[in-house]
């Protein structure tokens, strides 16, 4: 503690040595959540982008997602042979399902993908709330059509789910980044503890937007009538209201907003049981049910992760 009553503390020597700092040499200092500090030795340094090389292999759609996931933003296939067009086809069909990843370059033995966007400018709040809004329209859209035999709109939710896609993955890798990088996560809006919350979160909201897909999918593949009663749009409205709030209270870490979701449990589940049981005569629509049922639980799900901060 000096005399003007400010407090020192001395710098690993070797980490100076390993960053090139010096007398003189500029640091950054930043706060992180209540009892960290994160002291960088390049404040002004913009992060440099990943690249990763690839070998095309018959996995190489999963290879392309997982090297995303992990961060990196240019990634290049390379095969011993030409790649065909099958194998370029489905590295742009894995390509689609990643944000802002596209191919720049292509010879005939490589293809050069590149992230046009940068993440990291995006905040994880951001990402989640359009995860919500996409996975609520699929949710309200998918039961609409099943009560108002709408086969357009059952087939619009069924090509939404690749936006939803999307937006999963790049949820996924600003939180792993945010993980292995302090500064990165002071840059997205969240802290690392929350990060583990977050991904089961955003995983929930995925599987919502399965829900909504299977529901439509099971119905446009069926020739017979699968029609839902018009009490199942009311109460899809009821469950679309709790998901917001769940959603809200996730994000905002408001413990006493997700116990007024949950106190909805029973009720919901009683509405599903009591529509299910109008519809007992017909096995495609006990299918149905079973998704929105599925539905109620993932948003319950995303509540109950939610902890006093």
């Amino acid at each position: 503690m000096t005399s003007g009553g400010s407090y020192l503390i001395s710098l690993p020597k070797g980490w100076v040595c390993e960053n090139g700092l010096s007398k003189g040499s500029q640091v950054g200092l930043a706060r992180h959540g209540p009892s960290a500090l994160v002291i960088e030795s390049s404040p002004m340094a913009k992060p440099k982008p990943q690249a990763t090389e690839l070998d095309l292999t018959e996995d190489v759609g999963r290879t392309l997602t997982a090297s995303y996931l992990s961060g990196y933003d240019r990634i290049l296939i390379k095969s011993k042979k030409m790649i065909t067009s099958t194998e370029k086809e489905i590295i742009r069909t894995a390509a689609s399902r990643l944000a802002g990843m596209e191919v720049i370059n292509e010879t005939s033995d490589s293809l050069l993908l590149v992230s046009l966007v940068v993440p990291i400018e995006l905040s994880v709040e951001e990402v989640m709330r359009r995860l919500h809004q996409i996975g609520s329209s699929m949710l309200e859209d998918a039961v609409s059509a099943l009560v108002r035999d709408n086969r357009v709109l059952a087939q619009n939710v069924v090509e939404r789910d690749d936006a939803l896609d999307r937006l999963y993955f790049l949820a996924i890798r600003l939180l792993r980044t945010a993980v292995s990088d302090l500064r990165a996560a002071e840059r997205v809006g969240v802290l690392p503890a929350q990060c583990l919350d977050l991904r089961f979160a955003a995983s929930m909201m995925e599987k919502m937007g399965d829900e909504s897909v299977d529901m439509c999918s099971h119905y446009l593949g069926k020739a017979m009538d699968v029609r839902l009663p018009e009490k199942a749009i009311e109460l899809t409205k009821g469950m679309t209201r709790l998901y917001q709030q769940a959603t809200n209270a996730l994000l905002k870490g408001d413990f006493k907003l997700s116990n007024a979701v949950t106190r909805n449990r029973a009720s919901i589940a009683g509405q599903i049981s009591e529509l299910r049981e109008q519809s007992a005569r017909s096995l495609d629509a006990s299918r149905i049910w079973s998704c929105v049922e599925h539905a109620a639980d993932h948003i319950f799900d995303i509540a109950d992760v939610v902890t006093e901060r």
